[in-house]
Parts: C-alpha cells; structure tokens; sequence
C-alpha cells in the first residue's frame, strides 16, 4: 500500500495529478441577452447535473455575456460547491449548454480515466473534503483554487480495474433503480386496487348498486356507518412530564411520527406501568389515526400502546375488521383531511372525526379485500427491504473498490 491524501491505496495504482490527465474544456462564446440556450445547475452531495430552472413569470435574461458551452461526455464541477459534491458528467440532454465561470469543464484522458469509475471516484465524500481543504474565499463565496486543483492528486488503477470496478457498482445500481421501479409500479396497483376494492367491493361479486351522497357508487349490499358507530373512538394524551416515573419503561408511546408504517409496534418513547395508570392503553389491532398536524397517516397497532393527544385511536367492534378499517381510512385519507379547519395547526377534533362515513362489505368481503390490499402492502414492504439492502452493499463495494485492490480472476 501507499500512502496519499485519499488514505492508503495499493502500491500499482497511479496517484496522478489533474492536469495529467484533464484539459480544461468548453467553448467560449457570447451570448445574446434573449438567448434560448439551456443553463445548467450541479446539485450537491453529487446527485447529477441538470437544467437551470425559471420563474416562468418572469422574462429570462442572461447577466453574463461571455460564457462557456459544455459538451456531452465532459466533466463539469462548480467551483463554489465542490466541496459540498457538486461535480460530474455532462448528460446527453444538456449538450451545448452554458456555464458561466463559477463552472470549470473538463476533457479527460479516456486512455488512462473510465467515466463511470471516476464519476463513483468523485462521488466519495473524502474528494468532496479534499476539495473543502483547497477552497478559499469569503463565507459565502469559498471557492476551489483552480490553481491548486491542478496538481491535486488522484488514486487512478489500471484502466482493466477501473472497468471492472465500474461494472459491479454499476451492476448494483442498476439492481437498485429496477427495485424502486417495482417498488413505484405495486404501489400505483396498490393504490388502484384500493378505490376500485373500497367502492365497488370484490370483482364479480356484486350486480346492483346504490348511489350514497358524499360516497358516490357502491355495491347495494354495503351499508354506510359513521366511524363511531362501528368503533369507539379514543383520543390520547401526554402523562405529566414533571414525573420521571411515567416515562422509560416497556409500553410504546406513539406520536404522529411513528404512523409511517402499515403497523406500529415501536415509538422514541415508553411508558413505565406508573405511566399507564394516567395514559390511554388501546388494545393490540387499534386502528391509530393523526388528527393533529398531519392528518390522516394511519397505522395497525401491532400490540398494546398509549399514543398522545394527536392522535385518535379506533377500537372496532364486530361490524368491521381492523384490516378493512385500516385501508377505509386511508381511503378516504384526502378527504379526512380536507374537513380539517384551516388553521395554524390543523385540528379534527374527535366529535367530528367519529361523525366521518364508511362504506362497510359483510364482514366476509371486508377480510377478502383487506387480503388482496395486505398482500400488496407486504410485497412492497419487502422490495423497500431488497432496495435498503441493495443500498448498503453499493456503499461497502464503493469504499471497499475505490480505496484496495482487488483479485477479479
């Protein structure tokens, strides 16, 4: 191994300086203060390079005439943000744009740089801190010193391990974007299903219909209840914070926060058995509703819990089931919240949140559906898995590639 300013890196790897490998690019030009042309942008943390945005309503104008136009392929890096990632490599859209000097382009050796395994090589928070340490200016306008920057040094293997090492973390990004497209595709089937499912019950089912003010079409067999005729409705509160003794034992204590999932189980905080005697426990299969703030997340107590003033609790009785409870509220999510009064603070208090209606199937049609809608729910649930999953071995494979050799025979 060698030592650099990166960290150690195998002793055959090239520690090359910039300009050895980059010639500064782009063509400068002087542009026309109605000009058309795209500007662009790099966002930080090195998440891509893309079009300036506008204020449509207000008539574009260019303050610098004299500018730089970049070419698909080369590598562009702001010289104000660098050291917070803003670097990376023109995309095929923004071929011919302009770029004004607060921008540095770049034609690089594709005989000794991959782009793909330099574009991960940059993306490395330690190239963002190296930048940071050749960075000088005023607090708002710190700059990379382009001077410096030239004979700033980068680790660069041979290019058959730069191409392999591009192809694995390649490989493992593209495993990552198919995931979140399915991920995306079962939750536009879940949320179709859930309409179609929660109004016109189960396909095949039902041939009569019946139209219900406020509700539209449902299936004539369904009845129509208010949330406090087929619940009791229980709204939470907060034990004296005064006492220590309320706080720190086993019971969760849910807040809004922690209804971001199909169902809830843990929380930040727990209640001792002191605590209980002055919280509100519900029982295990509640269906927990935000009323305050940010109305309507929803979730399934997955066992006994208190939860705080935020937050209703529905308790079903035997006319409903709390799976069919549970997608019914998220059905009707828009709508819950926009009863809410506009104030500050959005409040439903709980009078008029046990007045809201609920188509209701036979019990029978409500654990059908309830099925169908879960069994989604969980095939997303483990996708979000596989792509967390994915996400951490892309980042162990990018430190471990990028910094150590590697036998690929």
């Amino acid at each position: 191994m060698q030592s650099t300013p990166w960290g150690p890196r195998p002793g055959h790897w090239q520690i090359v300086p910039w300009a050895s490998f980059a010639t500064p690019a782009g063509d400068t030009i002087v542009v026309e203060p109605d000009s058309d042309l795209k500007q662009v942008t790099i966002r930080v943390r090195h998440q891509g390079i893309v079009e300036r945005r506008f204020n449509k309503n207000k008539k574009r104008s260019i303050g610098t005439p004299k500018q730089k136009q970049i070419r698909v392929g080369q590598f562009l890096i702001s010289r104000i943000d660098a050291r917070n990632g803003a670097c990376g490599f023109v995309p095929e859209e923004l071929d011919g744009a302009i770029v004004t000097s607060s921008f540095r382009a770049f034609d690089l050796d594709p005989s000794m740089i991959d782009p793909i395994y330099f574009d991960y090589l940059v993306g490395m928070p330690i190239f963002w801190q190296l930048c940071e340490s050749i960075s000088d200016g005023s607090t708002n306008r710190v700059c990379l010193d382009m001077d410096l920057f030239d004979s700033f040094v980068f680790p660069i293997p041979p290019m058959s391990e730069q191409n392999r090492v591009a192809s694995v973390l390649q490989s493992v990004d593209n495993a990552i974007e198919l995931t979140e497209n399915v991920i995306t595709k079962k939750e536009q089937l879940r949320d179709a299903l859930l309409h179609e499912l929660l109004t016109r019950g189960l396909p095949g089912h039902h041939t009569e219909w019946k139209e219900v003010p406020g509700l539209g079409t449902i299936p004539a067999t369904w009845q129509v209840a208010r949330l406090g005729e087929i619940a009791k409705v229980i709204t939470g509160n907060t034990p004296p914070r005064v006492n220590d003794a309320y706080y720190g034992g086993k019971t969760p204590w849910v807040k809004p926060s922690n209804l971001s999932k199909h169902f809830v189980s843990e929380s930040t905080e727990y209640l001792t058995e002191e605590g209980l005697s002055v919280a509100r426990l519900v029982p295990s299969g509640s269906v927990l509703v935000s009323c305050i703030g940010t109305i309507g997340e929803v979730a399934i107590a997955k066992l006994p819990l208190c939860f705080n003033q935020q937050i209703n609790a529905l308790i079903p009785n035997e006319k409903i089931s709390s799976p069919f409870l549970y997608w019914s509220i998220l059905n009707r999510a828009d709508y819950i919240r926009s009863i809410a009064p506009m104030t500050a603070v959005p409040i439903l208090n709980k009078n008029e949140f046990s007045k809201i209606r609920m188509p209701v199937a036979p019990i029978s049609e409500q654990r059908e559906i309830a099925l169908l809608l879960d069994g989604i729910d969980l095939a997303i649930e483990q996708a979000l898995i596989m792509k967390v999953l994915c996400s951490d071995l892309c980042k162990s494979l990018r430190l471990e590639l990028l910094s150590q050799s590697r036998n690929w025979k």
